[in-house]
């Protein structure tokens, strides 16, 4: 009917914190998705954490502890360190498959609540297209999508390439930039 509401945040820019009713949060949205129950999840750009909206108006934290870093592969998703989240989406399994844009990354949350990097070595450059996605270099990831087959597609802003992967086995660009630029590795440190 052309009507406006507001579903989260309060125009604040600090997170705070779990399980308050969404409207009188602080958040910073911007990449946005809906999970395979049909809540709203979506990524706090200032907060570095991205939040599910459950059905009683509350958020949650699936991934990200505040701090803008790399870590945590392996252990729960909400005491990892990420860095902005661009895009995000689910599979069909319904893993969290981010963005995580500055730390050049790929990852990957569980239903399960795991989180794990599936492509990309924090490496801002673009080489590995043919190889495996845990050995390539993604560049700047903005935005990912997963195909009728399954496949993650994957933009990256950085070196105007979109790229496929192909499970854990395979990644390639498939259209875009073909030079493979190669930059030093960025460290913690360079994120901050």
């Amino acid at each position: 009917d052309g009507t406006i509401s507001t579903v989260a945040g309060n125009g604040g820019t600090v997170y705070s914190g779990d399980g308050r009713p969404a409207r009188e949060t602080s958040t910073v949205p911007h990449a946005i998705t809906f999970d395979p129950n049909g809540s709203i999840v979506f990524s706090d750009l200032n907060n570095f954490r991205v939040l599910r909206l459950g059905v009683d108006g509350t958020l949650t934290t699936i991934a990200g502890n505040g701090t803008r870093d790399f870590s945590g592969d392996g252990g729960a998703a909400r005491s990892a360190s990420i860095t902005n989240v661009d895009g995000m989406t689910y599979d069909r399994a319904g893993n969290l498959i981010l963005c995580d844009t500055s730390a050049s990354r790929i990852r990957m949350v569980s239903p399960s609540g795991t989180i794990t990097t599936i492509a990309g070595t924090g490496e801002l450059a673009a080489n590995g297209s043919g190889g495996a996605p845990a050995r390539a270099s993604i560049g700047f990831p903005t935005s990912v999508a997963i195909d009728s087959q399954g496949r993650i597609l994957l933009n990256d802003l950085y070196n105007g390439a979109l790229w496929r992967m192909t499970g854990t086995s395979s990644i390639q660009i498939v259209t875009g930039e073909q030079r493979f630029k190669v930059f030093p590795p960025r460290t913690a440190a360079a994120l901050a």
